[in-house]
C-alpha cells in the first residue's frame, strides 16, 4: 500500500490533480519510474494500478547484494535500456533519423554527455574560427 500511495502521489505531482478525473492518457505524457531488478513485485503492481502501466517501470540490474549495479549502468546498452523513453507519438520510419534504434530522443538529459560541448559548437559556428582567433590574440 505504501508503494502504491507513493506512486499515486508522484503521478499527481507530475500531472496535476486533474489526472484523478481525466486519467493518465488525457495528459499526453508518459511517466516512468526506476527500481532495482530485485524490487518486490508490488512495485510493478502499483504502477499498473495507478494507471501508469507496468512498462513504465524500468528495472535496473543489481549486483550480488541486490544493490543497483553502477558498473552495469556504465555500459551503454544497459544505460539506454534504463533511461530511454521513446515517445508514443513518434513512429518508426524505414530510413533517416527515425529509423532503427536508438532514436535521438532516447538520449535525454541522462544520456547527453556529448552535448556539454554544444555551447562551444554554437560559438564556433556563429563566429567562425578566424574571428575567435582574432579575439584571443587581442586579449592576450
Amino acid at each position: 500500500m505504501a508503494n502504491f500511495m507513493a506512486i499515486v502521489t508522484a503521478r499527481t505531482a507530475a500531472l496535476g490533480v486533474d489526472v484523478r478525473r481525466d486519467g493518465v492518457a488525457a495528459s499526453g505524457r508518459r511517466l516512468v519510474g526506476y527500481a532495482s531488478a530485485s524490487a518486490h513485485g508490488c512495485v510493478r503492481q502499483a504502477f499498473e494500478l495507478s494507471g501508469l502501466g507496468g512498462d513504465a517501470l524500468r528495472s535496473i540490474t543489481t549486483d550480488s547484494m541486490h544493490r543497483i549495479d553502477a558498473a552495469a549502468l556504465r555500459d551503454g546498452v544497459e544505460h539506454r535500456a534504463a533511461f530511454a523513453s521513446p515517445a508514443a507519438y513518434l513512429r518508426h520510419e524505414s530510413r533517416g533519423l527515425a529509423a532503427g534504434s536508438p532514436w535521438p530522443c532516447d538520449f535525454g538529459r541522462d544520456l547527453s554527455r556529448g552535448f556539454r560541448a554544444l555551447k562551444t559548437w554554437f560559438t564556433l559556428k556563429g563566429y567562425g574560427t578566424e574571428r575567435i582567433g582574432e579575439m584571443i590574440s587581442r586579449t592576450r
